[in-house]
């Protein structure tokens, strides 16, 4: 049976962190495009996103969400800080019998790996590559959920 581990307390953010974390996500799409095409999809001038990049400035929030329209992983090392995943919504939703069938094959990949009692950064580095595509599936049902409760929701299904 494993250790379970104890979490220190998440700090606050500073102004600073902030600026170092949302420059780090503006790092890889501004050496792929450019800052001129970066600042033209968040909706703000190339000097912002140069000084933002630079870590001159701290970018407003609009044009930290935006961000993601330049990048979807621009705002996952703020994100690591809270120790909270960004993940997409499937909009179209995913057909429900591939997400099972892909989650048992995760699972008995899971399983297999664990055979040993215990995983190790290898396994960890699969698993991860294994998971990652379900994410937006599995968060579309949490969400349509959510909708549900809330009394949002376009349809029902089964009604």
């Amino acid at each position: 049976m494993t250790a379970a581990r104890v979490r220190p307390p998440i700090e606050p953010l500073t102004e600073q962190d902030a600026r170092h974390l949302l420059a780090a996500g503006l790092l890889q799409p501004c050496h792929l495009e450019g800052p001129t095409r970066v600042a033209l999809r968040i909706g703000c001038d190339e000097k912002t996103v140069r000084k933002a990049r630079d870590k001159e400035t701290t970018l407003r929030l609009d044009y930290a969400w935006n961000a993601l329209l330049a990048d979807e992983r621009a705002l996952d090392a703020l994100a690591r800080h809270f120790r909270r995943l960004l993940i997409p919504l499937a909009i179209e939703g995913a057909n429900d019998f591939q997400t099972v069938s892909a989650m048992l094959h995760a699972a008995t990949e899971y399983f297999d790996r664990m055979r040993d009692n215990e995983r190790c950064h290898k396994d960890t580095l699969a698993l991860g590559d294994l998971f990652r595509p379900l994410l937006p599936a599995l968060a579309a049902v949490v969400h349509e959920a959510d909708e549900i409760r809330l009394g949002n929701a376009a349809s029902k299904r089964g009604e």
